[in-house]
C-alpha cells in the first residue's frame, strides 16, 4: 500500500473503555502524538466522537458487533451448564471484526496512521490488528493485559484450543512488538512459542 505516514498518528484498537489505552491515549498525546482509539460501541454508553480524561481530549471511534446475540450465549450456556468457550473462537467480540476493519481501514487511509496499538482482551482486537499489518504494514504493537492461550482460568475444550492456539501464532508472529504485563507470562510464552 503506497502512502505517506504520519508517525505521529497512532491507532489505539481495544475492547470496551479500558482504562489502559485511554492511559495510553493521554501519555501519547502528553508526548505530542495524536491517539486515534477504536472500541466496540458499549449501548450503555452515549457515543463521542471526542473523549476528555483528565484535560486530555483525543478522538474515539465507536464500531458495531455485527453479531451482538452473541454476547448472551455465554449466559445461556451457562443456564444449559454448557462450556461457554465452545463457540469462543477466539471470544464473544468475534462479531465486531468486520465493522472495525473496514472503519480502520478508513482511518488508515484518511489520516496516514504511523502505528496501531492492539490492547487485548478481548483477542478479537489482536485479529483485527493482525489484519490491518498484512493489509497496511504499519507496524503493530500487541499488548496483552491477560495470557490468551496460557490463562489458567479459561478451559478450552481441545478443537477450540487449537484454533485459539493458531489464532494466537499468527497474531503474535504478525506483530512487530509484544508487550505483556508480567514476567512470568512472558516466560511462559518463550517456552511455548521459541
Amino acid at each position: 500500500m503506497d502512502r505517506s505516514i504520519n508517525d505521529n498518528k497512532v491507532l489505539i484498537i481495544t475492547g470496551r473503555h479500558e482504562l489502559r489505552p485511554i492511559k495510553y491515549a493521554e501519555y501519547l498525546q502528553k508526548a505530542g502524538f495524536h491517539p486515534i482509539v477504536v472500541t466496540a460501541r458499549n449501548p450503555t454508553l452515549k457515543p463521542n466522537k471526542k473523549f476528555n480524561f483528565k484535560g486530555v481530549e483525543f478522538e474515539v471511534i465507536y464500531t458495531l458487533n455485527l453479531l451482538p446475540f452473541l454476547e448472551l450465549v455465554p449466559a445461556i450456556l451457562r443456564r444449559l451448564r454448557l462450556n461457554k468457550l465452545r463457540l469462543s473462537i477466539p471470544d464473544m467480540h468475534i462479531g465486531w471484526i468486520p465493522h472495525t476493519l473496514l472503519k480502520c481501514a478508513d482511518i488508515i487511509k484518511k489520516e496516514n496512521v504511523g502505528l496501531i496499538l492492539v490492547s487485548c482482551q478481548p483477542w478479537t482486537a489482536a485479529l483485527i490488528g493482525a489484519c490491518l499489518k498484512k493489509w497496511s504494514d504499519i507496524p503493530y504493537v500487541l499488548e496483552l493485559r491477560d495470557p490468551w492461550t496460557l490463562n489458567e482460568y479459561q478451559v478450552y475444550p481441545s478443537i477450540t484450543r487449537k484454533i485459539n492456539e493458531k489464532l494466537e501464532v499468527w497474531a503474535f508472529k504478525m506483530a512487530d512488538r509484544i508487550s505483556i504485563v508480567s514476567e512470568t507470562w512472558r516466560e511462559e510464552y518463550i517456552t511455548k512459542y521459541p
